[in-house]
């Protein structure tokens, strides 16, 4: 089959264009087999950067909900979520 590079390809085996793609994974973080190939992931399989930060070898590729503190994951969550979209607003007027 031929795909963009750029081409998303779903679990069922559908693909397409996108100019932005959630995963949520659920309570296990599972990303070994989406994302591992792209070594953005620790020997744990937790992502390596978080919030608003992008690994070199995946820009545009942002993790919210891998940090654990005790004043509680939701509460990290919210403060990732504010800086994933700061960063995309910043990639977007560039």
């Amino acid at each position: 089959m031929n795909r963009p590079a750029d081409a998303i390809v779903c679990g069922a085996g559908a693909a397409g264009l996108a100019a932005a793609a959630i995963a949520a994974t659920g309570y296990r973080r599972g990303l070994e087999g989406l994302v591992g190939h792209l070594d953005v992931l620790d020997e744990n399989g937790v992502p390596t950067v978080s919030g608003g930060r992008q690994h070199p070898s995946a820009p545009g590729l942002f993790f919210n909900g891998y940090r654990m503190d005790l004043s509680g994951q939701l509460r990290l969550m919210r403060f990732g979520a504010r800086q994933i979209a700061g960063a995309v607003r910043r990639e977007l007027a560039a």
